[in-house]
């Protein structure tokens, strides 16, 4: 618990010992302010955004960075002010210039749709009053575009990161969950390795210290963990076999990879046994860019080839996990269990 982690007498000591701070990064937990989530305005963790803010007004580094959920922008805006307010103007201190936005993260090499908010604030004792105006530019460049891409723009083989590109040195059809050989796997013989595969089976070493752009083969992850299948009741895994075929049945389906809801009401005379509950799942197109966000059950995505959900690790590829970064604990995919575990 960070109240009591970085308890103030704790944090003030550390930091009369350590010196200036250039960075403090928070990410509070999101469920609160998610659309996914409750929503629930008294949701305690949504408080811990208060901690965020006490930490910085403690160390007062150069730089603070919050980040969120775009749902804390769109429902929770007087909390993004009362932030915003107290970055500014606090009761101590010079303060920060505060700038927030949301940012799509696909825009910057994450395999998938990704949108968040960013509330990032500078010293006002660093920069000069007239630079507040360029504080926007120089925080999110053009390089990083924050308008929505077009959700029924073309999808051509060849984006970048599609589901093979990021998915296609692993396994193809991994040990089922609970295997003995499903400890650890091998990786694909004779499959290219693409600019994002190379960072994702950078060692440690490599990944950490920033060389993972020119590793080279002994730089490079040989094993991997987390890379087992479910295991599927056969009417469920034909179901996302045919969730599959109507997903590329039209160019339409494809260009606009739409949920398991739409693609019913549009192909169930096609694929009657299309016929469930779930509404969420999207569909993994081999060839193309995932235009989906990861969310923490992987059984809301179809794998692009197989019968399944993904794996840990394919999950794991999706949120840019590097391949030695090993999960542990239990294995879920919902209800009690998951919230026990």
């Amino acid at each position: 618990d960070i109240r009591v982690a970085l308890e103030d007498s704790w944090l003030t000591e550390w930091h009369q010992r350590s010196g200036p701070v250039d960075l403090v990064v928070g990410g509070p937990p999101c469920q609160g302010f998610s659309s996914a989530g409750s929503r629930d305005t008294d949701d305690e963790r949504n408080k811990l955004v208060d901690e965020v803010l006490r930490v910085v007004a403690t160390v007062g580094p150069k730089v603070v960075v919050i980040e969120n959920v775009p749902g804390m922008l769109e429902r929770h805006v007087d909390t993004v002010r009362r932030v915003g307010t107290s970055l500014s103007a606090p009761a101590s201190g010079p303060g920060y210039y505060v700038v927030s936005e949301l940012v799509h993260g696909e825009t910057l090499g994450v395999p998938q749709t990704r949108k968040r908010l960013l509330i990032v604030g500078v010293r006002k004792d660093l920069i000069s009053p007239d630079a507040h105006s360029s504080l926007l530019r120089l925080v999110f460049p053009s390089s990083c575009p924050r308008t929505a891409f077009e959700p029924n723009e073309p999808c051509l083989p060849g984006e970048d990161h599609s589901a093979h590109d990021v998915l296609g040195d692993l396994a193809p059809t991994p040990p089922a969950y609970g295997a003995s050989d499903a400890s650890t796997l091998r990786y694909r013989a004779g499959i290219s390795m693409n600019e994002f595969t190379r960072e994702m089976r950078a060692t440690r070493s490599a990944y950490l210290g920033g060389g993972f752009a020119s590793s080279v083969p002994k730089n490079r992850v040989t094993e991997y963990a987390n890379h087992e299948a479910s295991r599927h009741l056969a009417p469920v895994a034909k179901r996302m076999r045919l969730l599959r075929q109507a997903a590329t049945a039209s160019d339409d389906a494809k260009n606009r990879r739409c949920s398991s809801a739409w693609l019913r009401a549009q192909f169930m005379d096609d694929y009657p046994e299309l016929a469930t509950r779930k509404a969420s799942q999207r569909v993994l197109l081999a060839d193309c860019w995932p235009n989906l966000t990861v969310t923490s059950l992987p059984d809301d995505i179809v794998h692009h080839r197989e019968d399944r959900i993904p794996t840990v690790r394919e999950m794991a590829r999706l949120q840019t996990f590097p391949d030695w970064f090993t999960f542990h604990g239990v294995r879920t995919s919902g209800h009690t269990r998951r919230r026990a575990g």
